[in-house]
């Protein structure tokens, strides 16, 4: 290989063995010089994969972690009877959360969320919403708390697909 021969056939001054050793250093220091024009620097993008690899796998198991805790706590309560003030019994509620979970916030608004994505996306589908003013926003629900208004015109084909959403949200909410 050509940059071998450069490097060992280089003059250096010295013992044999201090020759041997700056010979062996400077053919080292070519090849490295060599493979970093030729090839580029590797461990760089050993390391650029490796992190982006590490970093995914992370995020899977930070949403494999969450998804497991969300579900072991709607899966797993047990409630008992107060009577008197003591406590009797336990027994496992077979669906959903209890009122007052502390998770039930989030999920309220997860579901609201969801709903209000479904009805904007009306607009793209061909959805004709209802109007006050021309020039004024395109409105297709209202929600405050717990409660959603929704406004349409009486198109048969945008009831239709209001209705199909709903039914979506109804199914997604089970």
């Amino acid at each position: 290989m050509e940059v071998v021969e450069q490097a060992w056939d280089e003059e250096i001054n010295g013992s044999p063995m201090w020759r041997f050793h700056l010979k062996l250093k400077n053919t080292a220091k070519r090849l490295s010089e060599w493979s970093r024009n030729s090839i580029g620097n590797i461990f760089d993008k050993v390391n650029a994969e490796l992190i982006r690899a590490v970093k995914k796998e992370e995020n899977y198991w930070k949403q494999k972690a969450g998804i497991r805790c969300v579900w072991r706590t709607l899966s797993n309560v047990w409630y008992s009877v107060n009577i008197n003030g003591g406590r009797y019994g336990f027994f496992k509620s077979t669906r959903g959360i209890k009122q007052g979970d502390p998770l039930s916030p989030s999920l309220f608004d997860t579901g609201a969320e969801l709903l209000s994505r479904l009805m904007d996306k009306l607009v793209n589908d061909g959805f004709i919403p209802y109007v006050v003013d021309r020039k004024g926003p395109i409105i297709t629900h209202s929600s405050y708390a717990d409660d959603t208004v929704w406004f349409s015109t009486n198109d048969p084909e945008s009831l239709k697909m209001m209705m199909d959403n709903l039914n979506i949200y109804e199914q997604c909410s089970r």
